[in-house]
């Protein structure tokens, strides 16, 4: 994203600059007290990949994609310490993007079958189920596995994942959209990315409106909520694999707001590199 678009959605970017620049002043902090201080190593933990999330988000709304992909992939480290498979998608948005996001993937899911993994973090396996859609049938865990997690999952499906609130059962239908030989049910695509396009948009208008915190960034919701975008990621991989289409296509057709669309389009060129850092424009 470019100063002058930021200024006309109401974002300061000398405020968005600031935020980054105190989000990952204090998730390094964190992430020292983390290793200094065993016995609080798990909150500390947690504070320093919410504070590298944010950054790397607030790195994403500047058009700094390389900046945000290398702070990603340190969040993603601090959610993987943390036992939690949502460093999947955390990964899906970092400078290793695939490769790791495949080595994490089988990790997790081997954690799972080897009864190693906590009761809590299994919800999150749906990440892990959507992102096995981004790998070709030579690379994906066997289908009888992977058919056992999905399975697995389904008395999670109302368990909301993520800021944004996204449920199991969204992911898990977009995952049958995808790879319906390995799905319980036929769905659309379009119809199954609606609830995260719709989700996004309620979020960006009902917060615009807010003038001040909006302004300020001040909300639970961020623009370039990663969450979000990873699912997006992982998909628009997908969607290249299994249709040869991109992710563009559907956002071109949702309705959707100008200012959503506007987000979701130039973040997601960005995050896969059809849209120039604006590092380099400089």
């Amino acid at each position: 994203m470019n100063t002058e678009s930021l200024r006309e959605l109401r974002l300061r970017p000398e405020r968005i600059v600031r935020d980054l620049d105190i989000s990952i002043g204090l998730a390094r902090t964190y992430q020292q007290r983390s290793d200094d201080r065993p016995e609080d190593e798990t909150n500390a933990l947690s504070v320093a990949a919410t504070y590298f999330r944010r950054a790397a988000a607030n790195a994403l709304l500047l058009g700094r994609y390389a900046d945000a992909k290398g702070i990603f992939l340190e969040a993603a480290f601090a959610y993987q310490r943390l036992g939690l498979p949502y460093s999947v998608v955390v990964t899906a948005l970092s400078s290793e993007g695939h490769s790791r996001t495949e080595r994490l993937a089988y990790g997790w899911l081997n954690a799972y079958f080897d009864h190693e993994l906590d009761e809590r973090a299994v919800p999150q396996l749906a990440y892990v189920i959507l992102a096995q859609s981004t790998f070709t049938e030579s690379r994906q865990m066997s289908f009888d596995r992977i058919v056992s997690v999905r399975r697995s999952l389904d008395p999670y499906r109302l368990r909301s994942l993520g800021a944004l609130g996204t449920t199991v059962g969204t992911l898990l239908d977009l995952f049958d959209s995808l790879v319906p030989n390995m799905g319980q049910r036929r769905i659309d695509v379009a119809e199954a990315m609606a609830p995260f396009f719709g989700a996004y948009n309620t979020a960006i208008r009902q917060t615009i409106q807010n003038h001040y915190h909006w302004e300020r960034l001040a909300l639970p919701f961020h623009p370039a909520d990663p969450d979000i975008y990873g699912i997006l990621t992982l998909t628009d991989s997908a969607l290249q694999i299994r249709r040869d289409v991109t992710l563009q296509r559907f956002i071109e057709q949702a309705a959707i707001s100008q200012e959503s669309r506007y987000f979701l389009s130039t973040i997601l060129e960005g995050i896969t590199g059809k849209q120039q850092d604006s590092n380099l424009r400089r």
